[in-house]
């Protein structure tokens, strides 16, 4: 008994002493984001610009390990450009999610310079956005756009699933608590709504971010 109050004792103490060790940081970030489509007839997406802000945690396991959590407001989606029939149109898909990446990461420091990379899950939640769409008819040369909201459900009248999850990459440098970092989000759901084999779609971001560590007290 004695032994396993040392024991708990002592975890305690190095549970309290990394925990003095959390830092918090403002982060911010820009990139290209995509959607991957599959279904029956092949669509054609490209990149569309995105950004991310908020909030960044370094929660250390070890002198070399971390885990850094983030809760961050970011935009997602894709871009459709096409003619047919002499119908140009270009659709914007620009949808924005609470998005939580958690990676765990090894850190080694050089000469000063902390130089990590990582990876783990992220969970993103739709909180809204925007379709918008433009283009021409040749034939009568006619003009055409639209602006309408994102619906987010389960439903077939739906644009996409609420839920969002993958796997994030990063790897960067740190030095005097600024952080700049690569990452990339690879979405293993399958946000349509009502999607089977058939009927796809899932994120994909690369983004440049930058994190300013607030120094421990």
């Amino acid at each position: 008994m004695k032994k396993i109050t040392v024991l708990a004792f002592a975890i305690l103490l190095g549970t309290a002493a990394f925990a003095q060790e959390i830092r918090f940081g403002a982060r911010v970030g820009l990139g290209l984001a995509s959607q991957r489509v599959e279904r029956i007839v092949a669509i054609d997406t490209k990149n569309r610009f995105s950004w991310q802000v908020g909030g960044e945690a370094d929660i250390p396991i070890n002198d070399m390990v971390s885990v850094r959590p983030a809760l961050l407001l970011t935009s997602r989606g894709t871009r459709i450009e096409d003619s047919t029939f002499g119908i140009n149109y270009h659709v914007r898909f620009r949808p924005l999610y609470l998005h939580v990446p958690v990676p765990l990461v090894t850190q080694i420091d050089i000469g000063g310079i902390k130089v990590f990379g990582g990876l783990g899950p992220y969970f993103s939640l739709g909180l809204g956005g925007r379709i918008v769409t433009d283009g021409d008819v040749d034939i009568v040369g006619w003009d055409f756009e639209g602006d309408e909201s994102i619906d987010w459900g389960n439903e077939n009248s739906d644009r996409y699933r609420s839920l969002d999850a993958g796997l994030v990459f990063t790897a960067g440098v740190e030095r005097n608590g600024v952080q700049f970092a690569l990452t990339y989000d690879l979405g293993l759901a399958n946000i349509t709504p009502n999607g089977d084999s058939d009927n796809i779609i899932r994120n994909r971001a690369f983004s440049l971010t930058t994190t300013y560590f607030l120094p421990l007290q």
